[in-house]
């Protein structure tokens, strides 16, 4: 058995007949562009007084991870590095998502940077920050 690479040239697709003239993009091939540009998806969920970030970050290990938490922005930043730039393996395909990612939360003053708590582990990262004192809701008694 061979594999060989498929390239339409323009020509319309079964699919795009479906999709009023655009294939949907998951049907559509990758481009390189697409390929080294990403952003790991998140989940940011508050529980009492701890905010939570969970990134999804499969394949990136945590020494290629940078986190700071400065003037109320908590920044991710890293890179997901390819396996088999050895420069001898020939890719067929290639749609995993690769390369260098950034994100940025402007999540106030309120909270303690000193709490910041980081864990990777399963391809996901847990990032979690307490409220300050301060920022707390205080019960006022109504007389």
């Amino acid at each position: 058995m061979s594999i060989a690479m498929y390239k339409n040239y323009g020509l319309p697709s079964l699919f795009s007949s479906f999709q009023g003239g655009h294939a949907h993009p998951y049907l559509r091939p990758r481009t390189v562009a697409s390929r080294n540009c990403w952003s790991p998806a998140v989940d940011i969920h508050e529980t009492g007084d701890t905010l939570a970030f969970e990134f999804e970050l499969p394949g990136v290990k945590k020494e290629d991870i940078t986190l700071e938490y400065k003037d109320g922005v908590l920044s991710l930043s890293g890179e997901k590095k390819a396996a088999g730039e050895d420069g001898e393996t020939r890719f067929f395909t290639r749609e995993r998502s690769l390369g260098a990612f950034n994100r940025s939360f402007r999540i106030g003053d309120g909270y303690d940077p000193t709490t910041v708590v980081a864990k990777h582990a399963d391809g996901i990262l847990t990032v979690t920050v307490t409220k300050k004192e301060e920022a707390k809701p205080v019960s006022i008694q109504v007389q």
